[in-house]
């Protein structure tokens, strides 16, 4: 007969029973050796067993969900008195009680002769005759720190080579405890390897001589508040930190010298090593911080450190292969009245195209990639169809689709007092733009029947500085 029934564990059930009871009551349950009390027991028969539900689930594990029964001892399932009938069925749950509590005890029994912890029945120390555990009766690995004594570890039960440096604490291994020798050097017990790299401080040498350095210093930093003479040297690859005097010429044989956003100072009055705090020092620096003002290598002369430069550059010749530059000419023939007003002009052929500038718009529009100042020129001519000569026109430049700087900046004029004539009108003009402006030039104030053909000019722009 069972007692007990044992099920792999994970997620909360049901888990089957199928031993007899007396009483639902009687049903308990463990999860890993411990006792669990928040579960429910569904389809209960005291003959045929039922299901168990744990709401707040197992743990995984092989046989570690024990449904069990454990009758009560002390409460009798039936009392009879003297004259009172016996029926079957309290006969009946006496024997069963009896065989419950007996099989309960012969698991229990089971249990213990097998190690099981979770045993009913467990047996105390005082129960053990002394001497009477071998060491084939004891667990690997089960005699824990707890369970040997204090100084009860001699030197013969440590295995040869079994102290490791992990069982040695900190600072615990004095001078005494090592081996020495003032004759042999293999009695020695340290010796170079046992050096750390790095771990001789400068107390700990009196005196090194120089047959000790060899062939050179390799990496090593040499100071000296003295003066270092090497004479005529090589130096390979060289780092100096703080500030250096050099008495000579200095030649690089046609490598490079990298300064790192510093500068190339020609003289700071307050001193070569000074703070670079004055306002009077002549140099030549880098900026890279992409403002217009002083993106790109700066002179400075008489000023103060690391300011836009400031100085007269004089050279036979300066060319500016990147400048802004492009030009536009042989406008697209077409007939001017009223209503081209405001229809910028096209060319046919870009002349030049310097810098980051580009066309679009079928060459009607130049757009400039740097901000800077620029000259813009435009220069066209045709000839009369219809003369007014009382009319007002002006070729006008556009920045960004508006008249710019201002109408009022152009000059006006008519095509001609006679049918036939040639005619021109020019502009040049001096402005600021900012990068991806762009520019076109459209005719104004063609009023009445005035009327002529374009067929020649340029339109060009080109940044200054």
């Amino acid at each position: 007969m069972a007692s007990q029934k044992l099920h792999n564990g994970g997620g909360t059930g049901p888990f089957i029973f199928d031993f007899p009871s007396l009483e639902e009551s009687d049903i308990k349950v463990s999860v890993g050796g411990n006792s669990e009390t928040g579960f429910s027991i569904n389809n209960y028969d005291s003959v045929t067993g039922g299901e168990v539900t744990i709401p707040g689930g197992t743990a995984s594990g092989t046989d570690n969900v024990r449904i069990y029964r454990q009758t009560e001892p002390e409460t009798l399932a039936a009392t009879f008195v003297v004259g009172s009938s016996i029926s079957a069925n309290d006969l009946n749950n006496c024997n069963k009680q009896t065989i419950f509590l007996a099989d309960e005890n012969r698991t229990s029994i089971n249990s213990l002769a097998l190690g099981n912890s979770g045993s009913a029945i467990q047996i105390s120390g005082s129960n053990i005759v002394d001497n009477s555990i071998s060491s084939s009766k004891i667990v690997d690995l089960e005699v824990k720190t707890a369970d040997i004594n204090n100084l009860a570890v001699t030197t013969d039960k440590i295995n040869n080579l079994a102290v490791t440096e992990g069982k040695i604490a900190d600072d615990n291994v004095t001078a005494d405890k090592l081996k020495d020798s003032t004759s042999t050097d293999s009695d020695r017990a340290v010796t170079t390897n046992h050096i750390r790299d790095g771990a001789v401080t400068d107390a700990k040498l009196s005196t090194i001589s120089g047959s000790k350095i060899t062939p050179n210093f390799g990496s090593q930093n040499i100071s000296t508040t003295g003066t270092l003479n090497a004479g005529t040297t090589t130096a390979g690859s060289l780092t100096v930190t703080g500030t250096s005097t050099f008495s000579g010429d200095i030649t690089t044989s046609g490598n490079d010298i990298y300064l790192d956003s510093g500068t190339l100072i020609s003289v700071d009055f307050d001193g070569a090593f000074s703070a670079r705090s004055g306002s009077n020092i002549d140099h030549i620096w880098h900026n890279d911080t992409n403002s217009d003002s002083n993106t790109g290598w700066n002179f400075v002369s008489d000023g103060t450190y690391k300011q836009t430069g400031n100085a007269v550059i004089q050279a036979g010749s300066i060319r500016c292969y990147s400048q802004d530059a492009m030009m536009f000419s042989n406008p697209s023939d077409r007939t001017i009245n009223d209503s081209d007003e405001d229809d910028p002009i096209h060319f046919e052929t870009v002349d030049l195209q310097k810098g980051g500038t580009n066309d679009s718009n079928s060459k009607s529009r130049i757009t400039v990639s740097q901000d800077g100042i620029y000259l813009v020129t435009c220069c066209l001519s045709g000839q009369v169809n219809t003369h007014s000569h009382s009319d007002g026109i002006a070729i006008v430049l556009r920045k960004n689709g508006s008249i710019f700087p201002r109408e009022s900046a152009f000059p006006v004029e008519s095509f001609g007092s006679e049918n036939g004539m040639e005619w021109s009108f020019t502009f040049a003009i001096t402005e600021q733009f900012s990068a991806n402006d762009y520019l076109e030039v459209v005719f104004r104030n063609i009023e009445g029947t005035a009327s002529a053909t374009l067929n020649k000019g340029y339109f060009c722009v080109t940044r200054l500085h």
